[in-house]
């Protein structure tokens, strides 16, 4: 299965009308952080929507672009000499 489909695809997937789905997006069902708009059209993380219309957990997507760094600088000191 893809990780991001249309909403075309999605409707299918959820056995809906791209309707309800645009209509969902719309009141909320679908929140905002489960997809976003590529010029035209909108890419959804599929396994978030399911998830979050499940009631599960919806994890993170990853992207590429964001990454949190956690540093252990234990004992050690910065100096600016």
């Amino acid at each position: 299965m893809k990780t991001y489909m249309t909403t075309a695809e999605l409707a299918e997937h959820l056995s809906v009308s791209t309707a309800k789905v645009k209509e969902m997006m719309e009141t909320g069902a679908i929140p905002e952080d489960t997809y976003f708009k590529h010029e035209r059209t909108y890419r959804f993380h599929v396994s978030r929507v399911e998830n979050y219309l499940l009631g599960l957990p919806t994890a993170e997507p990853e992207h590429p672009t964001e990454v949190q760094l956690e540093l252990d600088l234990g004992d050690q000191e910065t100096s600016h000499n």
